[in-house]
């Protein structure tokens, strides 16, 4: 039995050695190839077995690619070299065809040819004219004292913006984002042609809180309804007036005025002029000095104007009181005047003090002196503003609400010069913003004093409105 064992084992060792014999002498193609390319690892799987997800065993050729019969095709980018451009003249290829290095240089369709740099440097050299080639020479009948004297047919050449900064804007008051928030009034018309920047004033006007719009809307609609009344009783001219254009014209002048130039703190002027009926901007002009003290050019200057693109020159809520006060402000003696008079104002120069602040200027106080030139039936044509630096003992001497920071001063502001310096950009960034007023008990009721002097801002407007209305009521009944 135990013979019968040890024959059967014998057998069956003999076969296994010919099995392996026969295994090592076999002529098979795929083991000469794993043997020649083992040594060879790729850092990722090739191309084919990406594409056909399956594993990948990272040889050069694969086993898959070689079981496949195409060992040749076994690589793991579609183009695994740079171009001979690239490789030439050093330059990083993407190795791709083409190359983005051979797109900008505008050889995309030689990326794949072999690249002959000699040839390349004598077509460049075709394309480019030298000077020895083509000497420079004078026009006919021309010599060198021509040169120095103006040609005979020269002619005046017109600059679209010249020096003489006189330039004419397009008008901008029918813009979709003004029309929707409905305060499309004559009267405000000046705001959205003063020339500061528009979405800064779309974003305030669109977040008033909803007392202040309320008021904003009944003193605009009581101004419109005056205007209306007013326009009926003047008499028409003798000859049609011209209809306006529409455009603006913004001019840089001279600061000429002497009474305004002796003093030594003296900044600049602007000034605006109105059409009567339809309160649009007609011009403006900009003193030289203003433009050297915002530390722009001038050209700047006129065309941030122009194209209603100026920074604000201080706080949200500072800005609106300086704006209500302009607007509304010198009609609040219209319970003085007869009613023919009744947007008529003096000839006195009304002047207010402020604080300026902005990214490129220092914070500083100063005294602004607005003047209006009226036509003979009492309507607004022209705005004159002139500015002059305050120091801060001037400021606190003349600290009155009426004159001092409009509306502010009147809701319990009543910080000193220095005070109002060193706090600037927390209250323009911050503290003076409705938003902020909102969130405190300190900030609503200062809130409420705001509406409250809004409202009796526009009181007397409505009242006027008001009694002309029952005038006009009472002429119109047959036994009136």
């Amino acid at each position: 039995m135990i013979s019968l064992l040890t024959a059967l084992a014998s057998d069956a060792i003999g076969m296994t050695g010919s099995i392996f014999e026969e295994a090592m002498l076999s002529d098979d193609p795929f083991d000469h190839v794993l043997e020649e390319f083992a040594s060879r690892p790729r850092k990722k799987a090739c191309l084919r077995c990406r594409s056909s997800k399956i594993k990948c065993d990272y040889l050069k050729p694969c086993s898959s690619c070689v079981r496949s019969g195409c060992p040749g095709t076994c690589m793991e980018d579609q183009n695994p070299r740079s171009c001979d451009f690239c490789k030439q003249k050093k330059l990083k290829c993407n190795k791709l065809r083409p190359c983005d290095q051979c797109i900008k240089r505008a050889r995309g369709e030689n990326c794949s040819a072999p690249f002959n740099a000699a040839s390349y440097k004598s077509a460049k050299a075709a394309t480019r004219k030298t000077a020895e080639e083509e000497p420079a020479t004078l026009p006919q009948g021309w010599g060198q004292q021509e040169l120095l004297e103006p040609p005979p047919q020269a002619v005046q050449v017109h600059r679209p913006m010249p020096f003489a900064l006189k330039i004419t804007f397009s008008d901008t008051s029918e813009h979709r984002e003004r029309e929707s928030l409905r305060l499309h009034h004559v009267i405000f018309r000046r705001v959205w042609e003063s020339g500061y920047s528009l979405p800064r004033l779309l974003r305030i006007l669109n977040n008033l809180p909803h007392a202040i719009r309320q008021v904003l809307d009944e003193g605009l609609m009581a101004l419109e309804g005056l205007r209306q009344i007013k326009c009926k009783r003047i008499s028409p001219p003798s000859s049609p007036e011209v209809p306006t254009q529409d455009s603006s014209v913004l001019e840089l002048v001279k600061d000429d005025n002497e009474g305004f130039l002796s003093s030594n703190d003296y900044i600049g002027f602007y000034a605006y002029e109105w059409d009567p009926l339809t309160q649009k901007r007609v011009s403006v002009q900009v003193s030289q000095c203003l433009a050297s003290f915002l530390k722009m050019h001038p050209e700047e200057v006129l065309a941030r104007v122009g194209h209603s693109d100026h920074f604000l020159p201080n706080s949200e809520i500072e800005f609106l009181g300086a704006l209500f006060s302009n607007n509304l402000a010198p009609s609040l003696f219209l319970r003085k005047h007869r009613a023919d008079e009744l947007f008529r104002t003096n000839d006195l120069p009304a002047y207010r003090y402020q604080r300026l602040t902005g990214k490129i200027l220092e914070s500083m106080i100063v005294k602004s002196t607005a003047s209006r030139q009226l036509d003979e039936h009492g309507r607004v044509v022209k705005t004159c503003h002139f500015l002059h630096h305050v120091r801060p003992w001037e400021y606190d001497e003349a600290m009155r609400p009426e004159c001092c920071r409009p509306f502010l001063t009147n809701t319990g502001d009543r910080r000193s010069a220095h005070q109002l310096l060193s706090d600037a950009n927390r209250d323009c960034l911050f503290e003076e913003c409705f938003e902020t007023w909102t969130k405190t008990p300190e900030g609503v009721g200062r809130l409420k004093k705001f509406v409250c002097l809004f409202r009796n801002l526009i009181l007397p407007f409505k009242q006027e409105l008001a009694r002309l209305k029952a005038l006009e009521a009472q002429n119109e009944m047959p036994w009136g």
